[in-house]
């Protein structure tokens, strides 16, 4: 009991150790793992050579003792840490009750086994690409030397011994933090003095007693971090090369996007957001030859409803004027934008044309152009918006040649009298709204 106590003491102290590792170590690519683990587990043992052999055949005596294959308790915990993700080393300790075969004809006995070992721990999860074939198992394999004190009824005292051990470790993913896990292990002893059942002194060579153990338990990861670095091939399954060309084909994607579809991808876009319709040059900027700040499709379609001095002096405000001028008093007339565009809708350009037909026949009329956006966007972005769609429109009208002194632009934001709860009534919503001044 008194070994168990400091067995279990040793691996307390290099948990704790574990817990205050330094901060200032060298920084990896593992930094973002959790490497420490503790792991538990209950089995049984099977204590093979070397048991004792009793035969004399006068007396008619033929006892062996004998144990039952796994049929003695066997505990084991440890502590383990993962220098990366293919190798680590573990200090493990383990408890084994040893008694006979009671469905054989054996004396009887108990005896008791604590040994400990420093063993290297190999992920094969992480050396053989596990994740090809599964998410969930993994396996590892470990072999190294320890010390072992064996104390029988028979035997006076107690009986040390160097040990040697080799075994796998299969476990089943449950968590992040938790492995359920199966142990099999073989040890095997030298200075072994006395047989495992204590009745006789060991009479074999440098090898004098064999057992195997198979235990169930836990492995449990230490540390804060989400990440387990026994399954750090899951998260890395896919090779450099994938990856870099996943990321590739992504970035394509992105350059390829045309927001403003003008032909020109976003990633060449210097005007990514121009007017449906309008010719771009390369960059995708509209093409404005003579520098007015009006796109020249723009222009063109314009110049095709313009009035000419010949068409003004034929015209009279009292005709089609006086009934242009009742559509903008009762609000009709209006030049409507797409989602976040700045510049007005296509189909929109004939009301910009009837605007600049009317001041020009109306020398003495001035307007007001107010500008919306509908609800989606925070209050301060469709504030600016809004002021920048009727600026548009402005400019388009001092372009033709009206005085800016008799336009108002104005941005009012969010549109007050559309309810923007579907995609027609937004469409409605995103406008300038053109009024008389009194």
């Amino acid at each position: 009991m008194k070994n168990l106590i400091l067995l279990l003491s040793v691996l307390l102290s290099t948990i704790a150790f574990s817990q205050e590792k330094n901060d200032s170590d060298k920084k990896s690519q593992f930094d973002d793992y959790n490497q420490w683990f503790i792991e538990f587990g209950v089995g049984g043992n099977k204590a093979g050579r070397t048991l004792t052999n009793i035969s004399n055949p006068s007396l008619n005596i033929f006892e062996t003792a004998n144990t039952k294959t796994f049929s003695g308790l066997h505990a084991d915990l440890a502590v383990r840490y993962m220098f990366n993700d293919k190798f680590g080393l573990r200090l493990k300790g383990g408890y084994n009750d040893i008694s006979e075969n009671e469905d054989e004809s054996t004396f009887e006995f108990n005896s008791t086994y604590i040994q400990s070992s420093l063993e290297g721990v190999l992920n094969l999860g992480s050396v053989l690409d596990f994740q090809n074939w599964t998410q969930r198992f993994n396996l590892q394999i470990y072999g190294g030397f320890g010390v072992g004190v064996l104390t029988t009824d028979f035997s006076d005292g107690e009986d040390y011994t160097a040990t040697a051990v080799i075994g796998f470790t299969p476990m089943y993913k449950i968590s992040d933090k938790v492995s359920l896990k199966m142990d099999f292990m073989g040890l095997a002893n030298a200075t072994q003095q006395f047989n495992w059942d204590g009745f006789s002194h060991t009479t074999t060579g440098s090898v004098d007693g064999l057992m195997l153990n198979a235990s169930i338990g836990l492995n449990i990861n230490l540390g804060k971090s989400q990440k387990n670095i026994d399954w750090y091939h899951l998260e890395h399954s896919e090779n450099a090369e994938t990856q870099s060309l996943k990321e590739e084909i992504n970035d394509l994607k992105d350059k390829l996007s045309d927001t403003d579809r003008d032909g020109v991808p976003d990633y060449l876009d210097n005007e990514p957001n121009t007017v449906n319709g309008v010719a771009v040059n390369t960059k995708g900027i509209a093409i404005d030859q003579n520098q007015n700040g009006v796109p020249d499709e723009l222009e063109k379609e314009l110049n095709k409803t313009y009035a000419t001095k010949s068409d003004l002096n034929k015209s009279k405000t009292s005709g089609g004027s006086g009934t242009f001028k009742s559509l903008v008093e009762q609000g009709y007339v209006n030049v409507y934008f797409g989602f976040d565009k700045v510049y007005p809708e296509v189909a929109s350009i004939n009301d910009v044309n009837s605007v600049i037909t009317f001041l020009k026949q109306n020398p003495n009329e001035t307007i007001q152009l107010i500008g919306y956006t509908d609800s989606i966007g925070n209050k301060e972005y469709n504030k600016i918006l809004s002021e920048k769609r009727s600026k548009y429109i402005k400019d388009i009208l001092v372009s033709a040649g009206i005085s800016e002194s008799r336009i108002e632009s104005i941005g009012s934001g969010v549109n007050p009298n559309i309810d923007s709860n579907t995609t027609y009534s937004r469409k409605l919503a995103r406008k300038v709204m053109i009024k008389l001044k009194k």
